[in-house]
């Protein structure tokens, strides 16, 4: 009923200046990220996820450069006939070492939240193998499809870095097996 994961991460991003971002290059180094989870089955339709991580950028400037911790929680409910719903949410919080004095003169703090809500659902229930021919029943058979909306609300010390941002997604997932 009970599990713990912990999960670590350790990435070089390089990053290019492009024409719309001349200084993209700034943000090029390592990146370290490590998280804790721990998973409640609450039965055998539900569960119940609570994590913890903590972020360590590194950059050429170091103004770009931060540490942050996250804090999330999800929550899965499986609604049979291969039906999902997944509620997530997550929290934020990026300390950066230097201030960018070309934007102000202090070291910006961002805080995030980020709401995330998705359905899924097998193509099988809308019937498509009855319009379609026998052999893309195989094709279509073990196909899901999933929606999802997403609030993402960003606040920070430095007004340039505070925005909301709305997001619809649409997938389309197949099983293959070997």
């Amino acid at each position: 009923r009970w599990s713990v994961s912990f999960a670590s991460k350790l990435e070089r991003q390089n990053y290019r200046n492009i024409s719309d971002n001349t200084l993209g290059a700034q943000r090029k180094g390592p990146q370290a990220e490590q998280e804790l989870e721990l998973s409640w089955l609450l039965d055998a339709a539900r569960k119940l996820t609570a994590g913890i991580g903590y972020t360590y950028k590194q950059a050429e400037e170091q103004h770009y450069a931060y540490k942050g911790i996250n804090l999330n929680a999800s929550y899965l409910w499986m609604l049979g006939k291969g039906q999902y719903f997944l509620q997530s949410i997550e929290t934020d919080f990026d300390y950066y070492n230097e201030p960018d004095f070309a934007r102000a003169s202090a070291s910006r703090k961002d805080r995030s939240l980020r709401v995330r809500t998705t359905y899924g659902l097998p193509l099988s229930l809308f019937q498509i193998e009855k319009i379609l021919p026998k052999y893309l029943d195989k094709v279509f058979g073990d196909m899901t499809a999933g929606v999802t909306y997403e609030f993402n609300r960003t606040l920070s010390n430095i007004t340039n870095y505070t925005y909301n941002n709305h997001k619809f997604q649409g997938t389309i997932s197949k099983t293959w097996s070997f």
